[in-house]
């Protein structure tokens, strides 16, 4: 937190963000498993990792889900991804679709606990 403010940061390297603290890894959907998603005709990405004790975990992500909306805007690459889950703070409510195990879904929103600064 920065002045009571929870502060999301972003990482990438090449195809891969990390994003914290929210304590997720996304990628970017490759075409050939996006061969395997009837459901999902273009767009999405994919979780490739979720933190143990994260806020994500705690919301019900896993690994290998495939994000493709927030808040009804569909998720079209790994910079939507980013900008979107970067302002989730900003929002009291976000709707999540995901599809795993090819079956689209909706997750419950993010929480992420503000901490407070440590007095000395």
């Amino acid at each position: 937190t920065r002045d009571g403010q929870v502060i999301l940061e972003s990482h990438s390297s090449g195809s891969t963000t990390s994003i914290e603290p929210l304590g997720l890894t996304l990628e970017e959907l490759h075409p050939s498993l996006r061969a395997h998603l009837p459901r999902l005709v273009e767009g999405g990405v994919i979780v490739s990792s979720v933190r143990d004790r994260s806020p994500a975990q705690a919301a019900g992500w896993k690994t290998h889900d495939v994000l493709t909306a927030i808040d009804g805007t569909p998720i079209g690459s790994l910079e939507d991804a980013q900008n979107h889950l970067l302002r989730l703070h900003e929002n009291n409510y976000q709707q999540i679709e995901i599809v795993r195990q090819g079956v689209s879904r909706g997750l419950a929103p993010i929480k992420i606990k503000e901490t407070k600064p440590k007095r000395f």
